[in-house]
Formats: C-alpha cells, structure tokens, sequence
C-alpha cells in the first residue's frame, strides 16, 4: 500500500487508488480491500467476501499467465471466466467474469493497461449498471509529430502529447506512470494498421480540457 518501505521485488500498489478514482468520476462508490497475496485459496475467499458485497469487482494484477498470475484459474473455481485476453495494446491480458451474479474485471497489472481496461470495460460497465451512459470525450484532430508503427492484429491504443508540432506519441511501456500523467490524449489505431506516417491526420480523443 502507499506509504509502506518496499523490499526486493516489491512495487507501491498505485493501481487501487487510480482504479477508485475513476470509479468515483463514473458516479460509483468505490473502495479498496487489503492487498491479497498471490495465493489461490486466500484470492478465491477475497473474491467471495468482494462479489458478496460489489455489483463490480476489479482484480488488480494477476490477470496474465505467468506462474503467479492467478485470476483467472481463481475466478474458474468460484465463478465463470467468459473472457481471458483481449486483441488491444495496452492491456492484452484482460480477464472478464462473473461471480454470482457480480461482474469481475481481472485488470493488468501495469498502470497504462489498467487504466485502458477500464475505460474499455468496466466504464461502460458501470453506466450500464447506473442507467447512465459513458460520456464522449472531446476530440481533436491533429497531425502525427512522427512516423507511427503499430503492432499487427490488435487495436492500439497510443497515449499522445499534443503541442503545437502536434501528436506526439509517448515513450515508455504500459508500466510507466510518467506515461499516464503526461498523456493529452489517445489515439486509437485499428488492427488492420501497421504503421502511421508523420503528417497523418488523426483524431485524438482528449483525456483532458478541450
């Protein structure tokens, strides 16, 4: 949890208040459970106790299939996987289930992919459950700064800044928070595209101002 010394191999769990937040900003009531470590049983009981009490869960970290990435083998025993990877850049390893009768969101564990699951899947899934609907982002269209290559047969989504060169894509991978903060906007790049040149008119949904 934030505040506490980190030792070997350990990382500040930033995911929980980010993954509240926007619960909050969708007009949910939201809140964290203690961290759960990677042991099947304790994560099944933690899954349990959460859908006994939740109309959504998010699972942060897990969600993959390395050897301590237990979310979706857990939510098979106590519940229904329906979905287990997603064809989209960031956040491939999303897992999608239920748990009597509660949706499960098995996020990724890197910040930029769970920020993307979320506005992809639990967003619209919590409007859903509000009667409400997800709102649009503003949008602008603008030219690429620099030549673009995506990767083929997933839907790319590439966290821009935008300045008066125009849309420029950020370095980094999916674990970097400088990456979330930095970002203006998102530029969607479907599967069917490899690669972008500098010049190209594209449209940015803005994640900010206008």
């Amino acid at each position: 949890s934030p505040g506490t010394p980190t030792g070997p191999g350990e990382v500040i769990d930033t995911n929980s208040l980010m993954l509240v937040g926007l619960c909050t900003a969708a007009g949910a009531l939201a809140t964290t459970v203690e961290v759960v470590p990677d042991d099947p049983s304790l994560l099944a009981d933690a899954v349990r106790a959460a859908c006994a009490a939740a109309d959504l869960v998010v699972v942060g970290a897990g969600s993959s299939a390395g050897r301590d990435d237990h979310t979706a083998s857990v939510l098979a025993v106590v519940g229904e996987v329906l979905v287990h990877g997603v064809a989209v850049r960031p956040g491939h390893p999303v897992v999608l289930g239920v748990v009597a009768g509660t949706a499960v969101l098995g996020s990724p564990g890197y910040p930029v992919s769970a920020a993307l699951a979320f506005d992809l899947f639990a967003g619209p899934l919590l409007a859903a459950l509000l009667g409400t609907t997800v709102p649009e982002r503003p949008r602008r269209t603008v030219r690429l700064s620099t030549d673009l290559v995506s990767p083929a047969g997933v839907e790319d989504w590439v966290r821009v800044r935008l300045d008066a060169s125009g849309a420029t894509p950020l370095p980094g991978g999916a674990g970097g928070l400088a990456g979330l903060a930095a970002a203006d906007g998102l530029l969607r790049v479907s599967a069917g595209t490899a690669s972008l040149p500098a010049g190209t008119l594209v449209e940015i949904a803005l994640l900010h101002g206008t």
